[in-house]
């Protein structure tokens, strides 16, 4: 199952609609820079530029609950920090796929509550 972002969820522990949004937002806008870096990361068989950049992802979807995306994330970076890439592009697939989700609900909720 895809990465769903909660925003109520995030509402219920944050208190705070405005900012839930506002974290949605900077997710939102750093989301599709963050997921090309882990792709060019294993284009390019980069070991070290993998690990940042999945570790970095691996915080941002930390904090919206995302357990599947942050798995992705984790399992690329134990893998670039083993120094073996073999199954990256795959996981990074299914990153990518959870991301976009993620991405989706999030833009969603942005949407709703900003609107609202």
């Amino acid at each position: 199952m895809a990465a769903q972002f909660n925003g109520n969820a995030l509402l219920a522990e944050y208190g705070d609609e405005s900012l839930v949004a506002e974290l949605a937002q900077l997710f939102l806008e750093s989301a599709s820079s963050q997921m090309d870096a882990i792709l060019g990361a294993v284009e390019r068989n980069d070991a070290e530029a993998l690990r940042a950049a999945a570790h970095r992802l691996r915080g941002a979807v930390a904090t919206f609950g995302a357990d599947s995306a942050a798995q992705w994330s984790y399992a690329l970076e134990s893998m670039a920090t083993d120094g073996d890439l073999r199954g990256a592009r795959d996981l990074a697939s299914r990153l990518q796929v959870d991301m976009r989700s993620l991405c989706d609900g999030a833009s969603a909720w942005v949407a709703g509550h900003i609107a609202a």
